[in-house]
């Protein structure tokens, strides 16, 4: 009656968890493979070029380089990738792992840090 797998039935024999551990190592690979790709294109790439509004760091500056691209032109499946973890990265190391609290701030700073972004773009397309 059980035709269609579960991704956690594999996992419950000894081969199958050995199995379940190579695929998360290689998934893991893949994702770091993705997120320096992105890093060296856009929007990440972007970041090292902003100045630093308010005393963000690094991470705040790819997270809004992240949205930005996200909201104005969208993201291939790299960045997409490469944003994700930025996104969580930040969630955590900043809130503590609140997504409310997060969502609050990110509420509070959109607009600010789009017209930064929107301003350093028409900058770039200037040169």
């Amino acid at each position: 009656m059980n035709a269609v797998p579960t991704c956690r039935r594999p996992c419950r024999t000894a081969t199958g968890a050995v199995a379940c551990m190579v695929a998360a190592a290689m998934l893991g690979v893949a994702c770091d493979a993705a997120f320096a790709q992105a890093q060296s294109t856009s929007p990440l790439a972007a970041t090292r070029s902003l100045p630093s509004r308010g005393g963000s760091g690094t991470l705040e500056r790819a997270f809004w380089a992240c949205d930005h691209a996200a909201t104005r032109r969208g993201l291939d499946s790299g960045e997409a990738m490469a944003c994700g973890v930025v996104s969580e990265s930040l969630k955590n190391a900043r809130f503590g792992g609140d997504l409310d609290a997060m969502l609050d701030w990110w509420r509070e700073n959109r607009a600010a840090e789009y017209r930064v972004l929107d301003a350093a773009g028409r900058g770039r397309a200037r040169r």
